[in-house]
């Protein structure tokens, strides 16, 4: 007896009959009814829509109410391992930020063929090398989409055979590696017997990241309001403080300008002072005593340089 059919008896999964999976995991084409040449990455164990296949059986994973709260496992024997590929039906390749268009028939499991189909979603560990195996080890902490209407972007309402489609984004960052998912289909068709739930088990193998979109320009255009202070014609305004970041001496109200507690003065006699701020013998008003000398007193970490500029352009003149 095979394991399909003992996990059929022991478990009361249903591995037959025509309800819906993942044919697609990485669908690149265009339109609302694409096909197998579209697609370059499928599910775990996909054997195609070829001749002498039969696909539902191979495909279709229904776990049932009776084995719910028996915790079965969440892939199906044909979907245990990320090994289960082929050249042809091969593992999907993205980039972390890249988003997924998935494919699936809905076999006329759609509101427009008179049924509630409910909705899906699709789990991860988030973690490569590592998979969820078990029913209850799907919850809302490694959900990374959903849930989703599984009717809700399809070819038409009432189309089986025709597919729907839905979009899963790797995460931005995502560290390259091979990533296993479960999309886990609720659909409880019948609500009184408890309902049934379907599942695809597939894998993503992430390299790198998806090229960043193009950077919007920063950069503010200059105006007065913009503009420092020690860029502004002199005045006989008292100035004002250019940004929080910076501390000036008020000059205005008083010719001396006392040291700071705290500080020290900026020059230690009259002459270096009057030398320093015009050079020797360059400046034509520098008031200057040596019982009361005008010194240069500046607050910790505030920068030097700027208020020299000033003090400078002011004594100067």
């Amino acid at each position: 007896m095979s394991r399909a059919v003992v996990l059929c008896v022991v478990y009361g999964i249903a591995l037959c009959g025509a309800h819906t999976w993942l044919d697609c995991i990485k669908d690149v084409g265009q339109g609302m009814n694409t096909g197998v040449q579209d697609c370059k990455g499928f599910a775990r164990g996909y054997p195609g829509r070829v001749s002498g296949v039969n696909i539902d059986q191979v495909m279709t994973y229904r776990i049932q109410p009776a084995v719910m709260g028996q915790n079965p496992p969440i892939c199906s024997n044909g979907q245990q391992n990320s090994n289960q590929y082929t050249s042809t039906y091969y593992m999907t390749t993205a980039k972390a930020g890249d988003t997924l268009r998935l494919r699936w028939t809905p076999n006329g499991h759609q509101h427009g063929a008179g049924q509630d189909p409910k909705t899906y979603t699709i789990h991860w560990t988030g973690v490569p090398g590592t998979q969820l195996t078990h029913r209850l080890d799907l919850n809302a902490q490694n959900q990374i989409l959903g849930p989703t209407a599984f009717d809700a972007e399809c070819y038409c309402d009432n189309c089986a055979g025709n597919p729907c489609y839905g979009h899963l984004r790797i995460p931005p960052n995502t560290p390259s590696g091979v990533y296993s998912f479960v999309w886990y289909w609720i659909f409880d068709r019948d609500p009184n017997a408890g309902g049934e739930e379907y599942t695809t088990c597939f894998d993503v193998n992430v390299q790198g990241n998806a090229a960043p979109p193009p950077a919007l320009p920063t950069s503010k255009p200059h105006t007065s309001k913009q503009a420092r202070t020690s860029q502004q014609p002199h005045t006989s305004q008292q100035i004002e403080e250019p940004d929080t970041s910076e501390q000036y001496v008020d000059i205005s109200s008083d010719p001396q300008i006392r040291p700071l507690q705290g500080t020290q003065a900026a020059f230690t006699n009259c002459t270096s002072f009057c030398d320093s701020m015009c050079g020797a013998g360059n400046y034509k008003v520098c008031s200057c005593t040596d019982t009361e000398r005008t010194t240069v007193c500046l607050s910790v970490g505030v920068k030097l340089s700027a208020l020299i500029s000033l003090v400078f352009y002011l004594l100067c003149l």
